[in-house]
């Protein structure tokens, strides 16, 4: 597989349940169709029942074979770092896909596009970077191009079907907060059904922060109710009323910021990433190995500084 090792399997297994969406190492996206066979002697024992999305085949697999996934349901999946942005593309990209990366570099995350979608290509605004993506990826070498992501009519050129239903950005994850919003919008505006993946710390601890303002305004909300039940004093009351007017237009300012930059509509459907899978360490760390050679040469600078 192009984003996980064979360790990452080799886990504590998970129990899958009918309908869950699964990635099978080395074969591609599944569903469960039926749950694992317990019983002792028969043929399948231990296995689940899938049905592979790309030939609608079934196979009876192994669960140490077998990665849940979890495909967003929203517009826009935002990621913060490199490794969560990778992994955000094996649970969300298929074989269907017809992808665009917008801020290729030199190819890594579009060769790991290409090994999972149908189709991909590769943008950036470095000419250098373009040249060290088609080296290396040479099979990728006529869908990378130097583009600005902007250009979404020259974009939609390199398309087979003139369109994307998927398009992953990671023009820079620094990138200010405005700059990839108008990246976000002009995709959006020129492909209203694709769904987005992108990289960016700005907006990823925004929607973070946003979110906790409205976590907090929902649990002042349920601190003042239990309050009014226990019929507590009107000074007592007045304080969390306060504290929950504040994070309310704390809220609302960050929600009317983001929404300035990215709209209501778009808002509404960012979602941040947070299924990244994180393998156990299979086998401690070896301590360092000291040579005679070092030993001996600490040895004598210890030697000369007690003579000094």
């Amino acid at each position: 597989m192009a984003c996980y090792s064979h360790e990452d399997f080799d886990s504590a297994p998970v129990r899958f349940k009918i309908g869950d969406i699964v990635d099978i190492k080395g074969h591609g996206r599944a569903t469960v169709i039926e749950a694992i066979v317990d019983q002792p002697g028969h043929p399948q024992h231990g296995r689940y029942h899938i049905r592979y999305h790309e030939d609608n085949t079934t196979y009876w697999c192994r669960p140490k074979l077998m990665r849940l996934m979890h495909p967003t349901s929203k517009r826009v999946l935002v990621a913060r770092h490199t490794h969560a942005y990778r992994d955000a593309m094996v649970h969300n990209i298929d074989r269907p896909d017809v992808c665009l990366e917008i801020g290729c570099h030199e190819g890594l995350t579009t060769n790991i596009i290409s090994n999972r979608a149908t189709f991909v290509a590769g943008i950036d605004t470095a000419s250098e970077v373009v040249a060290i993506a088609r080296g290396r990826h040479p099979h990728l070498a006529p869908h990378l191009h130097q583009l600005d992501g902007l250009d979404t009519a020259a974009t939609r050129a390199l398309s087979p079907c003139g369109s994307y239903n998927r398009i992953c950005i990671d023009i820079s994850g620094k990138a200010p907060l405005a700059l990839i919003c108008s990246m976000i919008t002009a995709q959006h505006a020129a492909y209203p059904q694709a769904s987005l993946i992108v990289k960016n710390e700005q907006l990823y601890d925004a929607l973070v922060g946003l979110e906790l303002l409205r976590q907090q305004r929902q649990g002042g909300q349920q601190q003042e109710g239990e309050q009014q039940q226990q019929q507590h004093q009107e000074k007592e009351q007045q304080q969390p009323l306060q504290g929950e007017q504040q994070g309310g237009d704390q809220e609302a300012d960050a929600a009317a910021q983001l929404a300035a930059l990215l709209g209501r509509e778009l808002l509404a459907e960012c979602e941040l990433f947070r299924h990244q899978f994180r393998p156990p360490r299979t086998r401690p760390l070896r301590p360092r190995e000291v040579t005679a050679g070092a030993a001996a040469g600490g040895a004598a600078a210890a030697a000369s500084q007690q003579g000094q």
